[in-house]
């Protein structure tokens, strides 16, 4: 049977995500990556994406430099004690052309951040969804401040995440369920729940209520 008739909840397959970014440094660039923890993705039996969530572990984030990652963790540049993990919830997903567009809002740095994703690609077969998209940060709307010579004030992010229908992530080798674990889990029933849950983390922990993303006002 095509899962995609039937299973609706697709969840990442983490371990064939990536999520990695490029920002201005000292007139070049420097690029980095973050591991990505968590991801849930609602499609239509016909395939169009209606919500979609994701977890990444900013506190995993290599630059390829430990001494500039070990600078980036301090509270004065993205807090990454204080602050470990960014989420993403999606508020709007629209065709685009060939392509779709999502607004949501990103949990960054304790703040509520708009971003827009545009997803260059889209690719459903019967045992995975692929995609991947790009989208464009502005560090100062989640409070970074530092000369932009040494940090770019546009950070270019690209994630590339794979997801597999629920219940095919929750089947053991020999078919049977995996049992519930805790967060961030093998089990798919976890797995769903805590991506289904970051739907209301930014909202939660921000204080931004569903649907403002468009209007949301950054603190300064």
């Amino acid at each position: 049977m095509n899962p995609i008739l039937t299973a609706t909840d697709w969840v990442a397959d983490t371990e064939h995500c990536t999520a990695a970014f490029r920002v201005g440094h000292i007139g070049g660039h420097v690029h980095g990556a973050a591991p990505v923890l968590a991801g849930l993705l609602t499609l239509t039996p016909d395939g169009r994406p209606i919500t979609a969530a994701g977890v990444v572990d900013l506190a995993a984030i290599d630059t390829g430099n430990p001494r500039r990652d070990r600078d980036l963790r301090k509270p004065r540049l993205l807090d990454l004690d204080g602050h470990p993990r960014t989420t993403f919830t999606a508020e709007d997903i629209t065709a685009d052309g060939p392509r779709w567009r999502v607004a949501g809002v990103a949990a960054v740095r304790g703040r509520a951040v708009p971003l827009i994703f545009t997803v260059d690609t889209f690719d459903i077969t019967d045992t995975a969804v692929t995609v991947t998209a790009s989208a464009v940060l502005d560090r100062t709307a989640f409070g970074l401040r530092a000369p932009s010579l040494l940090i770019g004030r546009w950070v270019d992010i690209t994630v590339r995440v794979v997801l597999r229908p629920a219940l095919q992530v929750g089947q053991g080798e020999t078919g049977e369920r995996v049992a519930d674990t805790d967060q961030f889990g093998v089990g798919a029933r976890a797995q769903v729940d805590q991506a289904d849950r970051t739907a209301q983390v930014a909202h939660i922990e921000m204080g931004v209520e569903p649907g403002q993303a468009d209007g949301l006002s950054v603190p300064a």
